[in-house]
């Protein structure tokens, strides 16, 4: 199920990854997508502009909430991706920098870095990082295009809840 809401987290997600990370990793791209969808071309244009993040959205489930809710749970699949010629703890350490930002309660007003303001139909329920993987399956894709790329990356579980109707 995809929902309006999934689209404007991620868009938010990769708005705090570029604030919070561009300058102090050397970030030279961070969008939504999915590098499964990146032809030999986009990957070598890749290979030229990295350290790159891309985030894409997991599908979400919806369960009834409260009277007049209903509760989205699903998440987001982040993947750092640097040059091979770069220090080997590197991608780790940028992957667990990202990640720790998520999970430190300095950064969450409250229990969650994620806020959307101005949307009184919506609220976060949890926001978890979950599955952290220095060697996801990007890393074989680019390896089978044969890039002088790896990647390492991490799941985002978010749970909202939204008033019926609430951004559908």
């Amino acid at each position: 199920m995809k929902h309006i809401y999934t689209q404007v987290i991620g868009e938010q997600i990769v708005s705090l990854i570029s604030t919070n990370f561009k300058s102090s990793l050397g970030l030279k791209i961070i969008q939504y997508g999915d590098l499964a969808f990146y032809t030999a071309s986009d990957l070598a244009d890749l290979a030229a502009d990295c350290p790159a993040v891309l985030v894409k959205s997991k599908p979400f489930t919806i369960a009834r909430g409260s009277i007049g809710s209903l509760i989205f749970d699903g998440g987001y699949h982040i993947v750092y991706i640097h040059k091979i010629g770069d220090e080997p703890g590197d991608k780790e350490d940028a992957l667990f920098s990202i990640a720790e930002y998520f999970l430190n309660p300095a950064n969450t007003n409250g229990d969650t870095p994620l806020s959307l303001t101005g949307l009184s139909d919506m609220s976060f329920r949890s926001v978890l990082v979950t599955d952290i993987n220095s060697e996801p399956e990007e890393d074989g894709l680019l390896d089978a295009y044969e890039m002088p790329l790896t990647a390492a990356s991490f799941d985002l579980s978010v749970i909202y809840q939204c008033k019926h109707g609430g951004g559908a």
